[in-house]
């Protein structure tokens, strides 16, 4: 019986050491985002974004050569369609056991939804008073510009990539 669970071990330890590569490094992204609005009914924003990229060395060789590339995704106003905005890369080295925070440049995208505008009445009546009888115009102002909508980070050794986070889960397909 002890043979059947030892030869069971073995099987599994080997089948889960092929499929499941435990990366060296630890990968932890945390956005730093800001939001200024202008405009009738905030209607125009801009977005500041960055990231704080934290490595960790968890293996017990030095991590020389690493390249962290990074990539912010915007979604068009107009179009609908999510692409890469901006793209960066930085590079590091950690020593067995090292912890290392960096951070990715700044990113600025500004938008306007789509939106209405009331036009103010130009026109005056008897005695100087503004037509009573007419209604304001209303203008239907459409959108533009990107609205940052997530981001992805990829830490690679050479041409192997070691970990990776990107938020949400789906926006890795948008690289090409």
């Amino acid at each position: 019986m002890k043979q059947f669970f030892l030869t069971l071990f073995v099987v599994v330890s080997a089948s889960l050491n092929s499929f499941a590569q435990i990366s060296p490094v630890r990968l932890d992204v945390l956005q730093k985002q800001k939001t200024d609005s202008k405009g009738a009914g905030n209607a125009s924003k801009t977005q500041i974004r960055s990231l704080e990229i934290s490595l960790q060395n968890l293996s017990r060789q030095d991590c020389p050569n690493l390249q962290i590339h990074y990539w912010f995704f915007a979604k068009g106003i107009k179009d609908g369609d999510i692409e890469v905005f901006k793209k960066g890369e930085r590079k590091a080295s950690l020593a067995a056991g090292q912890k290392e925070v960096i951070e990715s440049e700044q990113v600025n995208s500004s938008y306007t939804e789509d939106h209405f505008q009331v036009e103010k009445s130009k026109g005056k009546g008897k005695g100087g008073n503004s037509k009573s009888n007419s209604s304001p115009k209303v203008k239907k102002v459409e959108g533009s510009g990107d609205r940052i909508v997530g981001y992805g980070v990829r830490v690679m050794d050479g041409g192997k990539v070691l970990t990776e986070f990107f938020s949400p889960q789906g926006l890795k397909e948008k690289l090409k």
